[in-house]
């Protein structure tokens, strides 16, 4: 009976972890060491964070992928796709976003919301010329899991066109949520 019991507690243990590229959350940058000996790491700090990032390949795309640490536990893991690559179009960063989207959409159920920027959502009914209204700073493209631990968008910010995926610990989101609920 107790086998059964470690038998049927065993996957859902290991279910409820969240992780992100090999590494479970609360994780130390020692645990990431030990699994990607070959990779020389960043470091950079940001808002009180350790980020160590390296660049690889993700879904055919190019990406820069950021581990953020707190207290030298794993909080926040993110893909920044193409990153450094300015003269891509709207066009090719929406590709990208769609080709990114169908991978994580067989392993999650992503929730698309977009959210406008544009009052009268002129463009909203003009699928075709989402690359413009991006282009313009009226859109993000957004898709996020329904707990909200995963958001995937792709924006203009700051004059260029980011294209990101978050994955959140559970922990961070609700103490996020928390700090914004005290706000009011």
């Amino acid at each position: 009976m107790k086998n059964l019991v470690l038998i049927l507690f065993i996957p859902l243990f290991s279910f409820s972890q969240g992780d992100f590229r090999k590494m479970n959350w609360g994780e130390s940058y020692a645990n990431l060491k030990e699994k990607y000996p070959d990779i020389d790491f960043d470091k950079d700090k940001f808002d009180n964070k350790d980020v160590y990032t390296h660049d690889d390949i993700v879904g055919l795309v190019e990406a820069n992928v950021q581990y953020y640490f707190h207290n030298d536990k794993l909080i926040v893991g993110q893909y920044v796709f193409r990153a450094y690559d300015i003269f891509r179009s709207e066009k090719d960063h929406l590709e990208d976003f769609y080709t990114i989207s169908k991978i994580l959409n067989r392993k999650y159920e992503m929730i698309r919301e977009d959210k406008w920027v544009d009052p009268n959502d002129y463009w909203k009914d003009k699928p075709g010329e989402l690359d413009y209204a991006l282009s313009q700073d009226l859109v993000e493209v957004k898709e996020k899991s329904e707990d909200g631990l995963i958001q995937h968008y792709v924006q203009k910010e700051d004059g260029q066109i980011t294209h990101r995926l978050t994955y959140f610990s559970g922990d961070f989101h609700n103490q996020n949520k928390t700090e914004e609920d005290e706000d009011f």
